[in-house]
């Protein structure tokens, strides 16, 4: 599975954000100091990320999602991480579009496990729990 960023905020930040633009001033929230992501979903619009506003930076992408959620700025998001928080209200795309990056989740099983019947089910499974979260064919 491709990794896919997505840009979200808190429902009472999304009215800020009209255009790409306002990003410059809002806060942007960093995962470790990076803005993985930005640069791909930047690009089509012919921005940067040197024109974000700086914002809180965190260690870890669930604590980035937390400050999006309680309105602390817009991160740059992986969509299956914010994919319950987006179905459940707490988070919004203030902005249309994603970005995917030469980044992928891969299931990894020993040679000969296809021929297990538990592995081909689990397979199954977190494919139908993948695209259901995310509304895609994965």
């Amino acid at each position: 599975m491709q990794q896919q960023f997505l840009p979200v905020c808190a429902p009472t930040l999304a009215p800020a954000l009209n255009s790409v633009t306002d990003l410059a001033r809002l806060p942007v929230i960093r995962e470790n100091a990076q803005l993985a992501g930005w640069s791909e979903w930047l690009a089509p619009h012919g921005l940067t990320p040197a024109m974000l506003s700086d914002g809180p930076e965190l260690a870890d992408g669930g604590l980035c999602l937390n400050a999006a959620m309680s309105g602390q700025g817009v991160f740059m998001a992986w969509a299956i991480i914010a994919a319950d928080a987006l179905a459940q209200g707490t988070l919004v795309r203030p902005l249309p579009g994603h970005a995917v990056t030469n980044d992928f989740h891969w299931l990894v099983t020993a040679p000969e496990s296809h021929r297990k019947p538990a592995i081909g089910k689990f397979r199954d499974w977190l494919r139908a729990e993948l695209s259901a979260s995310l509304g895609t064919g994965v």
